[in-house]
């Protein structure tokens, strides 16, 4: 879905420190399930976690599904219950869809939904349309997942026209004009936006877009309960962003580049209070294959934010990631990867040894290292695990 809220019905890393975990996925007759389940440690306060998650193939390149994710502790348990679905109709016409309804022991059961809608003409060239809604009640309570913020819906528009051309330099080109309106979820106002964007497309290898929006904001803070609440106030919100990607193929396999400026409301530290200020993004990535088995890609993401007042720079920061990927034999191959962020010193380093035994049959042994930051103290720790997966043909 194409959204302006990051919503997730489940995070894995709400699992810590596993003491047990299980699941089994497959697919038959159309249908495809999923099943997870995980213990974590005494000491994270969320002990237990159940996914489900069902879907079946219907008409053409359409599905249905249902969800449920659980989490429980001591103190609370939560569970969300959804369903969704995604239509195409004649290749081009596609509506998707999906409904989420959490309950919390804590809490009522009483505005406690998120609903998602959307509908889009997509064909590769010609009109393109794009219709949506989303709406978050101000009870949802994500204990298994992510959501970064509540009590908000928001309608938009986009019309745009793409050409192809399949010749020359230029393969295709499109435009998109977006409108947004944003409600907190008893319909008061709380942000408006425009944006324009042009998308290119050269030599079926380069791919670069950018746009400049321009609206106003109302954002959330935490109050002294621990709460999120509308501050009150609009903020102007304007700037642009612009992106280059090439797929070149052989040694240098891959390059991106993103960059953006924005005039926006900049949270402190305790995201209690937002300061009219503006934050520059650049985010770049490069992949390399020196050999057919071997790939190796990093990439770097730096945010600094500042307030226009003062000039003071509250957050600035660099987060990075490297991987390689070695396949030494047909079934046997090694994979490392680096996660990490400077303001913090935080990071994750895995190293998995894995082997394939038949189609779709793998065991994998892993070693996990990290270093971050919870609260005021810094947490270290490393992890082995055996993990085997085995296909089932019934």
């Amino acid at each position: 879905y194409d959204l302006s809220t990051e919503a997730r019905l489940f995070y894995s890393r709400r699992i810590g420190d596993p003491r047990l975990a299980a699941k089994i996925s497959g697919k038959t007759g159309g249908y495809s399930f999923g099943l997870l389940g995980a213990l974590n440690k005494e000491e994270y306060g969320t002990s237990e976690f159940g996914v489900v998650r069902i879907t079946k193939d219907i008409f053409k390149n359409s599905q249905i599904g249902i969800y449920y994710t659980g989490a429980g502790g001591e103190t609370s348990t939560t569970h969300n219950l959804a369903a969704d679905y995604s239509f195409n109709f004649k290749d081009i016409y596609y509506l998707r869809g999906a409904h989420v309804f959490s309950f919390n022991s804590q809490g009522g059961n009483d505005r406690n939904g998120l609903h998602l809608v959307q509908f889009n003409r997509e064909p590769d060239a010609g009109l393109q349309l794009n219709l949506g809604l989303e709406r978050i009640e101000d009870k949802v309570n994500l204990q298994a997942g992510y959501l970064d913020r509540v009590d908000f819906q928001s309608w938009h528009s986009m019309v745009g026209y793409a050409w192809r051309f399949n010749r020359g330099t230029v393969q295709r080109v499109s435009w998109d004009l977006t409108g947004t309106l944003s409600q907190d979820s008893h319909g008061q106002k709380v942000a408006d936006q425009v944006e324009f964007m042009m998308f290119w497309n050269l030599f079926n290898r380069i791919d670069f877009h950018y746009g400049f929006f321009t609206g106003k904001n109302q954002y959330q803070l935490i109050t002294p309960s621990g709460e999120l609440a509308w501050n009150g106030s609009f903020l102007k919100n304007y700037g642009g962003h612009f992106d280059f990607g090439w797929e070149r193929g052989g040694f240098l396999k891959e390059i991106d580049l993103e960059a953006g400026w924005e005039k926006r409301g900049i949270y402190n530290d305790e995201f209690t209070a937002v300061s009219p200020g503006t934050e520059f993004t650049l985010e770049s990535s490069v992949s390399l294959r020196p050999r057919s088995n071997l790939e190796l890609s990093a990439g770097a993401d730096w945010i600094s934010q500042k307030i226009s007042s003062t000039g003071e720079t509250v957050f600035e920061g660099l987060t990075y990631e490297a991987s390689i990927h070695y396949q030494l034999t047909r079934e046997l191959f090694l994979t490392t990867r680096l996660l990490g962020e400077t303001r913090e010193d935080q990071y994750n380093f895995d190293f998995l040894v894995g082997y394939y035994f038949g189609a779709g049959n793998i065991i994998q042994l892993s070693f996990k290292k990290s270093q971050r930051k919870e609260f005021l103290e810094t947490e270290k720790g490393h992890s082995f695990t055996l993990k085997l997966s085995y296909l089932f043909r019934l």
